[in-house]
């Protein structure tokens, strides 16, 4: 069951407004299963339980996994109308004299077809916020992968946190922590429990459990997401919950 519930009026507008860049929401191929044992997180960036996601598919079982792409990538959709909704009605609110201004397009690839970020190819396995483009990119397979072994709102966090990273650009050096991946965590949890009490996000059973998980298994599981930039697992659910609690403001730096 699709959890997005904006008015459909608001929906409309907004997956127009995406029209132009966002086709390929409709599903790349070849749609490569992902059977590796990292996650994602952000290249520039991308509650209350601990236990471990559910390892990928054996490569050598015949049968095929059982995957609704059509609902990954309708949950896909949901999160950049959701997340880019929220933040274009409060941007200006907390960044007083500030213009918001969204991600220019929203780039599914694959691993055998990368894309650039700044005239330089990405990796694979990864989602990311291109900085010099203002794009945000995630390898479909990758994206597949953690819906099914960590839940939908798994596909809400990357995209919320990867839109941190953007929200971060548009900020000047003295808003933005010194640990950026970690400030994009608390901008994940803001934009997504504000969009909560806004009407347009609804939370379902064991969504915190599903986003603890990630975030514990994102700081310790992969290559780019070490501790030296992304930090701990307790560090990343902690950076979440401030955002939680305190909102866009919970994300300043501590003066």
């Amino acid at each position: 069951m699709r959890r997005k519930i904006l008015a459909a009026a608001s929906a409309a507008a907004l997956i127009l407004s995406l029209s132009g860049c966002a086709g390929l929401l409709g599903g790349l191929q070849p749609r490569n299963p992902v059977t590796v044992e990292d996650g994602a997180g952000g290249q520039d960036g991308g509650s209350d339980s601990e236990a471990e996601p559910t390892p990928s598919p054996d490569p050598d079982d015949e049968a095929e996994p059982d995957i609704d792409y059509e609902a990954i990538d309708q949950e896909t959709a949901d999160a950049i109308s959701v997340i880019d909704a929220f933040w274009a009605a409060h941007f200006s609110e907390f960044y007083e004299g500030a213009t918001y201004s969204s991600p220019t397009d929203y780039i599914p690839y694959v691993a055998d077809d990368l894309p650039t970020c700044g005239g330089e190819e990405v990796v694979a396995d990864n989602a990311l916020y291109c900085i010099p483009d203002n794009t945000i990119l995630w390898d479909q397979a990758l994206m597949d992968y953690l819906y099914v072994n960590g839940g939908d709102a798994v596909i809400y966090l990357v995209i919320a946190h990867e839109w941190g990273h953007e929200i971060q650009a548009q900020l000047s050096d003295e808003a933005i922590w010194t640990a950026e991946e970690l400030q994009a965590d608390c901008f994940a949890g803001a934009a997504l429990y504000g969009a909560s009490d806004d009407g347009i996000f609804q939370w379902e059973d064991g969504d915190t459990a599903e986003i603890t998980n990630a975030l514990t298994f994102l700081a310790d599981q992969t290559e780019w997401t070490d501790i030296d930039s992304h930090g701990d697992p307790l560090d990343r659910i902690d950076a979440f919950n401030d955002g939680r609690v305190g909102g866009v403001a919970g994300c300043y730096p501590v003066e």
